[in-house]
């Protein structure tokens, strides 16, 4: 008993679809991409057509920009070759022309993170230049604060210590000069 061309396509296909099922989805985004929302305080005249790139790498577009629950959220398709990549925790920069920004708009991945892939649909809160500067500032100002603590804990303990030491006899005193 032979099968037909056409049954043994369908089983094929269904092989193949039960296979892109099993693996989540990650072949069909290598081959199609990924469309992640980039959330952000100010679209500031973002639109379709700009890029995404990666280390100066173009590696997609804004496909539009849109009010995703009342935040403004730049939607952007990345290729498939670049989507296997990124992970749902990657990091963007939104550029806009001027100080900080350089002198274009573009969505700059600026770390591919780690962990479980970054997912078609999947909304990532970007940050602007000044802001990813203001993140880098907070955080040696809190490790520097932590240090100054940890100095001034150590300077107590001591100074603690000192204090619970008896202290050394006085020295007797000098007879008072005569009147």
């Amino acid at each position: 008993m032979s099968r037909s061309p056409r049954r043994m396509r369908s089983s094929l296909l269904a092989l193949a679809a039960l296979g892109l099922m099993s693996t989540g989805g990650t072949c069909v985004q290598q081959v199609l991409g990924v469309e992640v929302g980039v959330q952000i305080d100010d679209a500031g005249g973002f639109q379709a057509g700009d890029p995404v790139e990666w280390r100066g790498v173009r590696i997609g577009e804004v496909k539009e920009v849109t009010l995703d629950g009342g935040r403004p959220t730049i939607l952007c398709r990345i290729e498939g070759k670049h989507a296997k990549s990124l992970h749902a925790d990657a990091q963007f920069v939104v550029r806009t022309p001027g100080l900080l920004g350089g002198d274009r708009r573009a969505v700059e991945v600026v770390h591919p993170g780690t962990g479980t892939a970054l997912e078609s649909g999947a909304r990532v809160q970007g940050v602007t230049p000044g802001g990813l500067l203001q993140k880098q500032v907070q955080k040696a100002v809190g490790q520097a604060a932590r240090e100054a603590v940890k100095m001034v804990g150590e300077a107590s303990k001591e100074f603690e210590k000192a204090l619970r030491q008896p202290a050394a006899p006085a020295a007797p005193a000098a007879p008072a000069p005569p009147p």
